[in-house]
């Protein structure tokens, strides 16, 4: 499990790339990448973190501000729990395949995926 140092690195970092103050320089012609960012609801019953798009890694972070822990996995199973401002990274190529779910559906989560 991460340390809270290594998480706020990460959440840095990715602030960083949000609002231009770091930037990545590509190699061999490639196209830099998009940053997708969002919040919402996790509700009581699961569902998709958000809709389809082509990403390579997506951040899943439980709002620092719930009262409750957000549950994180696939359409089957939701079995990874982020209790208040814990994050995790997925290497994933769809944020939709991102499934999420809070008692009572009062979990808010926070989320940044890097596009291809």
């Amino acid at each position: 499990m991460p340390n809270n140092r290594w998480l706020a690195r990460i959440l840095e970092v990715l602030n960083g790339l949000a609002d231009g103050s770091i930037s990545v320089a590509t190699t061999g012609g490639g196209a830099g990448g998009t940053l997708h960012d969002g919040t919402g609801l996790a509700p009581a019953v699961a569902a998709p973190l958000t809709a389809s798009v082509t990403v390579t890694t997506v951040l899943v972070q439980a709002d620092p501000d719930n009262t409750v822990s957000v549950f994180v996995g696939n359409a089957a199973s939701q079995s990874v729990e982020l209790v208040p401002g814990q994050g995790e990274t997925l290497p994933v190529n769809d944020p939709s395949l991102i499934y999420i779910q809070s008692a009572g559906g009062a979990g808010r989560v926070n989320w940044h995926a890097v596009g291809a």
